[in-house]
């Protein structure tokens, strides 16, 4: 069961697995750093989940099986990977400009300038998801942003984030070394790793973005 944000991680595990041994998920979580080290979860998150094969259909089966015997919020998907592209368009929006301008997601949604920013990115993310034949629409934006203001509403303090302690000079040396991978992928036509041109192209936007 892959829980992991991003588009790639649960192909990457079919590689390794199978089609019928890996569950597909995305979790919606709302969290807040109290202090180092110290998150608090506010609000109790939901979890999708689906498969990709109809051979993984009966395992998706048996793990809906084991989710009603939970408390957990949970849903299951027949588009699980439409549903992983639409996550990915709340990540690549909203985390790095939290993380640039340092703003809270309730703070960047009463800034026109920043939600100029988001939509530009949400087209970035649109472009790409196309390119794999998904097809997310315009409303997926104003989607997104629903999904903030609802999910951070009971945000009302700044919370940290790993990406201040970095350098602008450390930001700049991983676009780079993105762009010579996607170069040496498109010139020789080979990848030695399953994240392929896609992932590197998403990076070096949020890298951009952030530095």
């Amino acid at each position: 069961v892959s829980i992991q944000n991003g588009v790639e991680n649960s192909f990457n595990l079919i590689n390794i697995l199978g089609n019928d041994k890996v569950i597909p998920t995305v979790v919606y979580l709302t969290a807040k750093i109290r202090k180092d080290g110290v998150l608090t979860y506010e609000s109790r998150g939901r979890m999708f989940y689906g498969y990709y094969d109809d051979k993984a259909i009966e395992n998706a089966s048996i793990f809906g099986e084991v989710l009603s015997k939970t408390n957990l919020n949970y849903k299951f998907s027949d588009n699980i990977k439409e549903v992983q592209w639409k996550k990915l368009c709340l990540n690549v929006m909203m985390n790095p400009l939290s993380a640039l301008f340092n703003m809270t997601f309730g703070k960047m949604l009463s800034n026109s300038e920043v939600l100029d920013l988001t939509f530009k990115l949400f087209k970035e993310v649109q472009t790409a998801a196309s390119i794999e034949g998904i097809n997310i629409d315009d409303t997926e934006y104003d989607n997104v942003i629903k999904k903030c203001r609802e999910l951070y509403a009971a945000k009302l303090s700044d919370y940290g984030t790993s990406w201040r302690i970095l350098r602008l000079s450390s930001l700049t040396d991983q676009i780079f070394i993105k762009a010579s991978r996607i170069r040496s992928i498109q010139e020789s036509g080979e990848q030695m790793i399953e994240e392929g041109v896609l992932s590197e192209f998403i990076g070096m936007i949020n890298y951009g973005i952030i530095a």
